[in-house]
């Protein structure tokens, strides 16, 4: 395990009193696939003897994300770790004879319906929905109904929040000097549309939350418990906050009245910001077709917040509402029991005050 969700696991793991000697905890990042080499090197480590006996669960949550990206030419970057990456550890999950592995995904993967439809690499936002895709389809065929090997893919609402380093929550805050930043998802803050119920809005989740979804869902797999599979098995499952989402306008309020330091947005006009969008897609679609551009005048893809501002992220940033209701059903009606701890701002809020 790796990342935020993968750190949260570890001290859920620990909170319900599982031994220290039976947690290991690695990060997948600084090999390129994971190459399969590096994996079964690690998961071919012996265990303390005192636990040596137990069946290993494998949670992945190792990702590359770059959501801003569409180009087919650039669709390797996402895939080495997240589909390849991916297929690897699967396997050496299989070698060390483990009994379950639960695979983190993304809500970017429209619903739940689509993973038995044909694949369509074009239905996509951009190439990290379709590296997750794909790398779903390779757990979901690890379903073997005789097996005592049982899979499950969690997909947690976008975005993911629960750290006060958190580029999807608070980068452009914490980016700038001045403490103002853009907002791209409310519309203007006069007096005729705050009084609209309808400004942007959409599902958040708390890395707690997505660590509770996994170890629900490997209790739901456990074969000691449940020699036959659950409906559940080898599927992808959506998870998000408690509660209704919340809009954007919610975010900056609760920013602006909880921040020590004054929080100001300002409201660049939406057309501006998609024509910018575009304009910065095909500068870096640009630099890709023809990398000569680089190599004689110095041309470079853009880097901090600008590597945010495509099309594709604004397509996929707003109006994104989750459905976990098959996760939220029982394990014997083909979902989990999932429950947030804590809703969308309740969980912000304590973010804030960090």
């Amino acid at each position: 395990m790796s990342s935020l969700v993968g750190g949260d696991i570890v001290s859920h793991l620990h909170a319900r009193r599982q031994s220290a000697d039976s947690v290991m905890n690695t990060d997948f990042a600084p090999l390129r696939c994971p190459e399969i080499l590096g994996v079964a090197t690690v998961f071919s480590k012996p265990w303390p003897a005192s636990v040596a006996s137990l069946p290993p669960t494998v949670y992945h949550t190792t990702t590359a994300i770059r959501p801003a990206e569409r180009s087919i030419k650039t669709y390797d970057r996402v895939t080495r770790v997240n589909v390849d990456g991916t297929s690897n550890v699967l396997a050496a999950t299989k070698e060390i004879g483990a009994d379950i592995f639960i695979a983190t995904s993304s809500s970017s993967v429209f619903n739940e319906d689509d993973f038995n439809q044909p694949f369509k690499a074009h239905d996509f936002f951009g190439n990290y929905a379709r590296a997750r895709a794909e790398a779903e389809r390779l757990v979901g065929l690890r379903r073997q109904p005789q097996e005592r090997f049982r899979t499950g893919v969690v997909r947690p609402d976008n975005g993911i929040f629960g750290d006060v380093e958190n580029d999807v929550t608070f980068a452009p805050g914490r980016r700038t000097s001045s403490s103002q930043y853009p907002v791209f998802f409310s519309f203007s803050p006069s007096l005729e549309t705050l009084q609209r119920p309808n400004h942007a809005s959409r599902n958040w989740i708390s890395s707690r939350n997505v660590s509770i979804a996994h170890l629900l869902f490997e209790a739901a797999l456990n074969p000691s418990v449940r020699p036959i599979p659950p409906a559940s098995a080898g599927c992808p499952l959506f998870v998000t906050d408690p509660g209704s989402p919340i809009a954007f306008r919610d975010f900056y309020t609760l920013s602006s009245s909880l921040s020590i330091t004054p929080v100001i947005e300002t409201y660049p006009p939406p057309v501006l910001m998609l024509s910018l969008a575009y304009a910065i897609e095909g500068w870096v679609n640009l630099i890709i077709n023809f990398p000569v551009l680089n190599k004689l005048s110095g041309w470079k893809e853009p880097t901090e917040d600008l590597v945010m501002l495509h099309p594709a992220v604004l397509t996929v940033s707003a109006y994104t509402i989750c459905d976990d209701s098959r996760a939220r059903k029982s394990v014997e009606e083909g979902g989990t029991g999932h429950k947030g701890v804590a809703d969308t701002l309740h969980g912000l809020c304590e973010q804030l005050a960090v």
